[in-house]
């Protein structure tokens, strides 16, 4: 039973947590892939909503990985993909 009192909190009402929160490493962490797009994009100037909405079809996953979303691998992937074939087509 308090197990369930416990659960029954609003998920709006809990506490999030940004990676730069608490822990000093995670504070100056940067996602290896957003490194890589942060690179891409000052070569070609292109902008991370065209990026994204190439790449993915989502304009906000570049915004979002600058905020701290990890990605999934497969998504990763895809990102990856996306930056080789348009460097090689340039």
């Amino acid at each position: 039973m308090q197990l369930l009192e416990v659960c029954s909190t609003p998920h709006a009402a809990m506490p999030t947590r940004t990676p730069s929160s608490d822990n000093p490493y995670l504070a100056s962490y940067r996602n290896p892939v957003l490194q890589e797009v942060e690179a891409f994009l000052s070569a070609t100037g292109m902008t991370p909503a065209r990026f994204g909405m190439e790449a993915l079809g989502d304009p906000r996953v570049v915004s979002d990985m600058r905020k701290g979303r990890d990605p999934r691998s497969k998504t990763v992937a895809m990102l990856r993909q996306f930056i080789a074939r348009e460097t090689a087509n340039a």
